[in-house]
């Protein structure tokens, strides 16, 4: 299978809606369940620095990844990533695309010295992915957010890049 990725468009905005709506795809992310359909549109119009990018397959979008930097000049060189694939294409190597291609940009591009992200401990596959790309956990928030009703715990993992 061919795995296309490039910035993300406007267009893209009502199938990444689709994406986050899918169960599998919701109970893993911290999007807001009942959130309007305008509400990734609005995100994205509004993104300013945030780097979108999304992964095609069979022609059609079946991932994102965001890339957000601080405003703060103190964090400047600090990036935070948020990731979601389409659960129809779960094990099929999108994520370890999205995640090579933000590390490269954060890297090379951005000279970004440190990436950051957050994931629900039950999340197994993540954890791996992200541990694959070399980022360890630093810390677990307990009772962080609320998933199927039941208050759950999350781990803040970070990579550096010293040089």
């Amino acid at each position: 299978m061919d795995i296309n990725i490039r910035q993300a468009s406007i267009d893209d905005c009502d199938e990444l809606y689709n994406i986050r709506q899918m169960p599998k795809v919701m109970e893993n992310i911290l999007s807001y369940k009942n959130e309007p359909k305008d509400g990734i549109r609005n995100r994205f119009l509004n993104k300013g620095n945030d780097l979108w990018i999304v992964s095609e397959a069979e022609n059609r979008v079946v991932g994102l990844i965001i890339l957000s930097m601080h405003n703060n000049p103190r964090k400047r060189h600090v990036g935070y990533i948020t990731i979601m694939v389409n659960s129809d294409y779960h094990g099929m190597g999108i994520g370890s695309k999205l995640m090579s291609t933000i590390t490269d940009i954060a890297d090379n591009n951005l000279k970004l010295k440190r990436l950051e992200l957050s994931v629900f401990i039950e999340n197994e596959r993540a954890i791996r992915l992200y541990k694959k790309f070399g980022f360890d956990i630093e810390g677990i928030a307990k009772m962080s957010a609320l998933r199927n009703g039941v208050y759950s715990d999350e781990y803040h993992m970070a990579r550096m890049l010293m040089g």
